[in-house]
């Protein structure tokens, strides 16, 4: 393929890559700042992260539009660009469609709001109304999707030489994420203590193998604009 053609499609992996390599930042700064903003009775050890963007919620915005909007858009747009860089098996296809589903979903997360906060009084199972329900179905969707998201790319790294390196990082973090993440809905629906750590720490691994993904997809676009790809066409390799 000429130079001249490559430049634009490296150009546009690069973008989908920054947008990568800022949905932990915005995803963080929105469970965080968003926290600060609750009550003294809010625990980030205990509480859910879903909680910070309740009807209910102090500064809910911070929380819907940054850590939801925002990272979904984010997620969604790095999912775009491993599609246009990856190949047609399975193990990819699947893993990237896995991807833009969580960016779909994590945007939708930021409108299904649940009615009430955990710390409110009379407040059950997040509340009753179609928005709560349907926050509780998106939310299921989504997890299914980093679940998959995960364990499907790691599967395509490993028939890819510019990703082999990344398949046992990635396999790691995802046992960390499916630990974390069922690890913190058990101790939550059991009422014990650390739910919303278990939760938080899980999610953050996740997110950081996204930076790690991205920063990888960043390399492949400078690549390609330095010298172009290996067979003259993208590095459809994934």
């Amino acid at each position: 393929m000429p130079r001249s053609e490559l430049r634009p499609r490296s150009a546009l992996l690069r973008v989908c890559a920054l947008c990568g390599l800022l949905a932990p930042f915005t995803f963080l700064i929105g469970w965080v700042a968003g926290g600060m903003s609750q009550p003294d009775t809010y625990s980030l050890l205990d509480d859910q992260v879903s909680d910070l963007g309740a009807l209910t919620a102090d500064q809910a915005w911070i929380y819907n539009q940054i850590g939801a909007n925002l990272t979904g858009l984010l997620v969604a747009a790095l999912a775009f660009g491993l599609w246009r860089a990856g190949d047609d098996g399975p193990p990819s296809k699947v893993g990237v469609t896995a991807l833009g589903v969580v960016g779909v979903g994590v945007f939708l997360d930021g409108w299904l709001r649940l009615d009430c906060r955990a710390i409110d009084i009379g407040c059950s199972a997040g509340g009753t109304s179609w928005g709560a329900a349907a926050h509780q179905v998106e939310s299921i969707v989504t997890v299914v999707g980093m679940f998959v998201a995960i364990f499907a790319l790691a599967r395509a790294f490993k028939r890819s030489e510019r990703w082999q390196d990344l398949r046992i990082p990635t396999l790691i973090a995802g046992c960390v994420t499916v630990g974390g993440v069922l690890g913190g809905t058990m101790l939550t629906g059991f009422e014990l203590v650390g739910g919303g750590l278990a939760m938080r720490v899980g999610l953050t691994v996740w997110f950081a193998w996204v930076a790690l993904v991205s920063y990888r997809l960043q390399r492949i676009a400078m690549s390609l604009e330095r010298g172009g790809a290996p067979t003259g066409g993208m590095p459809r390799d994934l």
